[in-house]
């Protein structure tokens, strides 16, 4: 079984902008609680962020401080992906179709990529007016 990459800036903590190298947001509730879901179930998770980068022992301390009062353990932290990392959970990437080079935003609705352009780059900002336009009801723990 391989592992899980989440993003730590924008999508397992809130991020307004650069602060400081060892001030990190508040959690996503929900991407926080999909964590520990996921840690629950015995699944690998690790914390894939670019500050990872250079092994500053101050950074990694800082995020390793804020899973253990958020997520309530310390998780790996890197900043590579390897051949066993199954999935990647972070707000800037776009989702590519294996072998196609074909975003797999290319596919959606002409409305729904309306709502979801921002800052030149195509992002699931829009999923929660999307989810409202069609009556969707999130669960606060999903």
């Amino acid at each position: 079984m391989g592992w899980i990459g989440v993003d730590l800036d924008g999508t397992l903590a809130e991020y307004h902008g650069w602060l400081d190298k060892t001030v990190i947001g508040t959690p996503v509730k929900r991407m926080v609680n999909r964590v520990k879901k996921w840690l629950a179930e015995g699944k690998d998770v690790r914390i894939v962020t670019a500050r990872a980068g250079g092994r500053k022992p101050e950074v990694l301390q800082a995020i390793t401080d804020w899973c253990l009062e958020h997520i309530g353990q310390a998780l790996p932290i890197t900043n590579e992906k390897d051949y066993d990392m199954v999935e990647l959970w972070d707000d800037r990437a776009v989702q590519v179709i294996t072998n196609t080079g074909d975003a797999v935003h290319e596919y959606l609705d002409p409305v729904v990529l309306n709502h979801i352009k921002v800052c030149g780059r195509v992002v699931v900002k829009a999923i929660n007016s999307f989810r409202k336009m069609e009556g969707f009801h999130e669960k606060d723990n999903d």
